[in-house]
């Protein structure tokens, strides 16, 4: 009897073994398959690929404004937030260029990061690189982000991670503040820390270079236009002048030098007309993709 109930225990102690043993393998694979969710291993498509102002899938925080999707959590949440307020920061630090009312309570100009596990194999033909893939995926869903915000002063920041694609794309207006020689010179710069998967230092210095750059150019581009309309008012000043002196006759024996002096102011007041014309144009341009430009590459 008692060697009945022994062998009643054993098979009962088996089956709880087993039962548990079973319990551990469903909960290994829920956890991988759970895992395997997270990340899409089926890629990103421009079209697929969430809308940064969309409060789902990683792009906005907290119900705040944000220009940073993750949502494969390439980064941590705090490193997300820390980029996050660097876009604010540069935001805040660039200068609006387009129309005075369009300027009003926006700020400068806007950049936005996108970062993914992998793009899909399928929305772009087998036979273009991944570098191919990765420009024309930037470019597009810049598009798609802002094709009604701003005036095209937008730069979009893509890295995806499997893929080791990192770009910098630009508008076609932004390519007169960021060109895209002054892009690859960036990504030169940063390409280091995305070599050793150090994302969020890459993204944070590209996104203080690309700033600092926009900045930079808008200054000189200020300078050059002070100095234009300084010469030109000397000029117009020393025109007027040698009108006065011809007309009191008092400048007879210098009518070379005041021809060469008309013809010098006519030249600079001519530059100075040519370079407030440009700047207008440019001002009334709005461009939110066409001729869009940038750099980048693997890593």
């Amino acid at each position: 009897m008692r060697g009945y109930q022994w062998h009643i225990m054993e098979a009962k102690g088996q089956r709880s073994q087993t039962l548990v043993a079973t319990l551990m393998i469903l909960m290994a694979i829920e956890t991988f398959v759970t895992s395997a969710n997270s990340i899409p291993y089926h890629g990103w498509t421009p079209k697929d690929y969430p809308y940064v102002l969309k409060e789902d899938m990683g792009c906005v925080k907290n119900g705040n404004e944000s220009w940073i999707c993750d949502p494969d959590e390439i980064l941590t949440r705090q490193a997300v937030f820390r980029v996050a307020t660097a876009l604010t920061e540069a935001h805040n630090k660039t200068h609006c260029i387009c129309e005075a009312n369009e300027c009003s309570g926006y700020g400068g100009f806007r950049l936005s990061v996108a970062l993914m596990y992998k793009m899909s194999p399928t929305y772009w033909p087998r036979e273009k690189s991944d570098s191919e893939k990765a420009e024309n995926f930037a470019h597009l869903l810049r598009n798609i982000w802002f094709h009604d915000i701003g005036c095209g002063d937008n730069v979009l920041i893509f890295l995806s991670r499997l893929d080791r694609q990192f770009r910098i794309a630009t508008s076609g207006r932004t390519k007169q503040y960021l060109t895209d020689n002054e892009a690859e010179g960036i990504y030169d710069d940063v390409k280091k820390y995305f070599t050793n998967d150090d994302y969020e230092e890459g993204i944070l210095q590209t996104i203080t270079l690309v700033t600092k750059n926009i900045n930079n150019v808008r200054t000189e581009k200020l300078e050059s236009v002070i100095i234009g309309s300084v010469i030109g008012a000397l000029g117009i000043l020393v025109a007027c002048c040698c009108i006065f002196c011809c007309i009191t006759g008092k400048c007879r024996s210098t009518g070379p030098a005041v021809t060469l002096t008309r013809h010098r102011t006519r030249s600079s007041v001519s530059s100075l007309s040519s370079r407030h014309s440009s700047s207008s144009a440019s001002s009334h341009h709005s461009d939110h993709g066409d001729g869009g430009g940038g750099s980048g590459g693997s890593f």
